[in-house]
């Protein structure tokens, strides 16, 4: 589906929404979230979808994840995922904001 460009504007979004100043792209004063979706095979209508976001800092150095998990209807994010992208980028907030909360003041060089 969707998934890479919804999951990505609705991270952005709700970020914006919080107070989070967003790039474009990377630069040496920003951390940098990345995202992995598996999704499990359908098993009687069912599927798990797994969500692993990871706060890097600008030196790529890992600061932390926030995981997320549950059960969707078999196939419903193979084409759109339209609210789920953002109920899944509202989920990973709350965890992203604590790591960044703990990330060590970042200057430019």
């Amino acid at each position: 589906g969707d998934g890479r460009v919804a999951l990505k504007r609705s991270l952005e979004f709700i970020l914006k929404e919080n107070g989070v100043r967003v790039v474009d792209a990377e630069t040496p004063e920003a951390l940098v979230v990345t995202g992995n979706v598996t999704l499990g095979k359908p098993i009687n209508g069912q599927q798990t979808i797994q969500l692993r976001w990871v706060l890097h800092l600008p030196d790529g150095t890992e600061l932390g994840t926030v995981e997320q998990e549950n059960q969707i209807p078999a196939g419903s994010l193979d084409k759109t995922w339209g609210e789920a992208a953002l109920f899944a980028a509202e989920g990973a907030f709350e965890g992203l904001a604590a790591l960044m909360e703990k990330a060590p003041p970042i200057s430019a060089k």
